[in-house]
């Protein structure tokens, strides 16, 4: 068995013995291969049947309906070293984009979960470590993007995370755009993170079937975990899914549709690389333009990335973003993003 192979089996057994509840035929063959579909298959079956020799007593299989799972239970990987000082660079460069992001909690917690791991490094006798890290994070750097960086209490932060995690419902004190101050009662959904924090709730006075609001985090205060537990959702909601309907993280159903952009061929190929939206189609045109279509609402957010294209981008729908662009494409940026 070559290297590289060794070395993706025991990625795989690490992965297998990791997932509490499994890994799926669709999962390994996404994580551990490119290609034909039948060549995944056939990669896929062959890595089972080497854990299967490896660790007869420890590889479960278990079916839900049509569907098969895979996962490893076994003592023997206790010992290995999974942990190296790579690993910690990227948990430091992770950490690193949520302060960034204005998630300073979630860059604390993730440099203390570093740690700890670094720890487990020094117990093990890895000595060097600190100084891998160390020639790590100087080869490494994050990009300063520009952004609204608002202010977010820890205060509400924690609270947020609690309600979502523990299923209760919430009450702050809102401040609209206006300047006015209402207190209201929510049943928390989510969490958006972006250049602006949103909480999604619904309203606890709303129907079930209500489409949960967005409140920015850095306009609540005096922020309360009720006791009170929320109503479940609807049969079939997805949070991903209505995160999906927006281009950016504000969401206005009346914008929500069909949106298609053609990019000039002087800037197909840089478009081909971005990932604009989850459900994008790219559609190569013969004159070596782009074609990029989506469903979302969020035309503003949308208009102010279209801008950075220049003259090197079209709207094709809708046509309420079409003029707002309109005027405003320059041709004169030395390059395209």
């Amino acid at each position: 068995m070559s290297y590289r192979k060794a070395e993706e089996l025991l990625q795989l057994a690490i992965r297998l013995a990791a997932s509490r509840s499994g890994l799926s035929a669709t999962d390994i063959e996404a994580e551990f291969g490119r290609g034909p579909k039948a060549t995944l298959e056939k990669k896929r079956q062959r890595m089972l049947s080497a854990l299967r020799g490896l660790f007869p007593a420890g590889l479960k299989e278990i079916s839900e309906g049509p569907r098969r799972y895979w996962s490893l239970r076994t003592k023997e990987l206790d010992h290995l070293p999974f942990v190296q000082p790579n690993d910690l660079a990227i948990l430091e460069r992770a950490a690193t984009v949520l302060a960034a992001s204005n998630d300073g909690e979630g860059a604390a917690r993730l440099r203390i979960i570093r740690d700890r791991l670094g720890g487990s490094l020094m117990r093990r006798g890895e000595k060097s470590y600190e100084a891998d890290l160390e020639a790590m994070l100087h080869g490494q750097a994050v990009a300063a993007r520009p952004g609204p960086r608002p202010m977010i209490e820890h205060a509400v932060s924690d609270a947020v995370g609690k309600a979502v995690l523990e299923l209760r419902k919430l009450r702050f004190v809102y401040e609209s755009s206006n300047g006015e101050r209402r207190e209201r009662t929510v049943e928390p959904v989510g969490v958006l993170l972006g250049g602006r924090h949103y909480l999604v709730a619904r309203v606890d006075t709303s129907p079930v079937a209500a489409e949960p609001g967005r409140w920015r985090m850095d306009r609540m205060t005096e922020v309360r975990v009720l006791e009170e537990g929320i109503r479940p959702m609807p049969d079939g909601y997805s949070f991903l899914k209505m995160a999906s309907k927006a281009f950016g993280v504000y969401y206005n159903s009346d914008e929500y549709g069909e949106v298609v952009w053609r990019f000039s061929p002087v800037a197909a190929r840089a478009a081909a690389a971005y990932h604009f939206h989850p459900d994008q189609n790219l559609e190569p045109q013969p004159d070596g333009s782009l074609i990029v279509r989506f469903r979302a609402a969020g035309h503003l957010e949308m208009a102010w990335h279209l801008y950075q294209w220049g003259d090197n981008v079209e709207v094709l729908e809708p046509p309420e973003l079409a003029a707002l662009v309109k005027g405003h494409q320059r041709s004169d940026f030395a390059a395209v993003p």
